[in-house]
């Protein structure tokens, strides 16, 4: 008897799961036009292109998005979600990438 029921369970698993639609339903919106129902659609639709940030997107970088101008500065600032002591050291990196340096064998006292 236990075999049996354990048969027939995996027989209604497998049947459920070839039945089974992996897609979400598409929800039904009876408040918009046709027009503005196909344009939510498209601008909701899920991307297919991970090269570029998706139509709309606010912050394309997650957390770590910079909203800083986009200029020869854009990478002197940093990430929106790193913590004071990650702040720490990315000013000490960026200030030694900002630094003017002179070429050897010259030297610097400020630097030596």
């Amino acid at each position: 008897m236990p075999r049996l029921l354990t048969t027939l369970l995996v027989l209604l698993l497998a049947a459920g799961i070839g039945l089974a639609d992996d897609q979400p339903p598409t929800p039904v919106r009876s408040d918009l036009t046709p027009k503005d129902l196909a344009r939510v659609r498209a601008v909701t639709a899920p991307t297919a292109d991970f090269s570029k940030p998706e139509q709309f997107e606010l912050l394309p970088a997650g957390a770590a998005t910079s909203k800083k101008i986009v200029n020869r500065d854009a990478f002197s600032f940093p990430s929106a979600n790193l913590s004071f002591d990650q702040q720490e050291q990315f000013s000490l990196g960026n200030g030694f990438f900002r630094k003017v340096w002179v070429s050897a064998p010259s030297s610097t006292k400020a630097s030596d």
